[in-house]
Formats: structure tokens, sequence, C-alpha cells
């Protein structure tokens, strides 16, 4: 499909807060959902250090929150070019200098707000 480029993309729980774990049954009816812009991509997810160290080496994107940030990073990440990190708020992990050259760094922002304003 033009216009978009398959990623290697490692998705990390974290490894001391079950609360939002995230499975491959997950990823797959996110995928089903985001049509065909979702296929293609070769997707990791790890529970352990060992695996993020498995997935860290060869991920372009890399999906986690802000804990796994924290305690990992800086860390060799060679191919990364997209961390995308679950929470909405990154304070806790300014000053942004661990942060690899050239990668692009999202959090989720705004996600929350039609439930914030509900509650």
């Amino acid at each position: 499909m033009a216009g978009y480029a398959a990623m290697r993309i490692h998705i990390q729980n974290p490894i001391d807060d079950p609360l939002f774990l995230f499975s491959r049954e997950m990823w797959d009816a996110a995928a089903m959902s985001a049509g065909e812009v979702a296929t293609d991509h070769a997707v990791t997810i790890g529970n352990t250090d060992a695996e993020f160290a498995n997935g860290i080496a060869e991920a372009e994107a890399l999906v986690t929150e802000i804990g796994v940030v924290a305690a990992k990073f800086p860390c060799e990440a060679p191919r990364l070019k997209l961390l995308f990190v679950t929470n909405a708020g990154l304070d806790r992990l300014a000053p942004f200098d661990w942060l690899p050259p050239g990668v692009m760094l999202l959090n989720n922002a705004g996600v929350h707000a039609v439930k914030a304003g509900e509650f």
C-alpha cells in the first residue's frame, strides 16, 4: 500500500505494574479496526528485561509506558525512529537528553479528555 511503510514495532509491558498489560489479542483487535495501515508490521510484545533487550535492538517504533522509559533509557536503540509513551504527561522524563537523536517522542495527551470531563 502506498503512503506508509511496514515497521518493526515493539510493545513493552511494565515489569512491575500489571494494571495496563498489552496482549497480542489487543494488538490484533486494534489492527483489525485500523484497516490496511495496520498490516504488514512486525510486532513483538515484551514482558521481561530480556524481551525488552531483544525488541529494542530491532525496533523502529517502541510503545510503552513512562516507567519503562525512565528505567531503560538511555539505551542502545539503533533503529528506533518513534517512541510512543502511553501516558499523557511526560514531565517525569525531563530533561529529554536521554532521547536518541532523530527519534520522535509521542505521548497520549488528550486521549482521556472526554472521559475526564464526564468524571
